[in-house]
């Protein structure tokens, strides 16, 4: 993540992630924007204590689904941190690959794969999404 320049800057969660080996990418706020129609309500799969999940499109094409921390969420950057270093090295058939993650400004977005049939959902949040 040093490498990619973004972990010199003044927020607290930028001092967290030094020293984190994360094998994932970064993506801008520009970019998620643009695949969730700036995080539109239509694309919004779920909802849990970590904030808003929005189901997106990437300009390739690849669909991705978009965690973005709740500024009211209990969870805060340490728990987001550990997050992304236990899943980012990990593949597993029962486990969301993480793609990357946006830190900027005071937003802090995981983005993963997006599956179908509401399986994200029963990962992300144990249930399905419209119990």
């Amino acid at each position: 993540m040093r490498r990619m320049g973004w972990l010199g800057g003044k927020d607290p969660v930028y001092k967290e992630l030094r020293g984190v080996d994360l094998q994932t990418g970064l993506f801008t706020l520009r970019q998620i924007k643009a695949a969730t129609k700036n995080f539109d309500a239509v694309n919004k799969i779920g909802e849990g204590g970590f904030g808003c999940v929005y189901k997106g499109l990437q300009s390739d094409g690849t669909m991705i689904a978009v965690k973005q921390l709740s500024s009211k969420s209990k969870q805060g950057n340490r728990e987001l941190v550990n997050e992304m270093g236990l899943i980012s090295g990990h593949e597993h058939p029962n486990l969301a690959k993480l793609y990357g993650c946006c830190v900027e400004g005071n937003q802090l977005i995981l983005i993963y794969e997006y599956l179908e049939n509401n399986c994200l959902s029963r990962i992300l949040f144990g249930k399905l999404h419209d119990e």
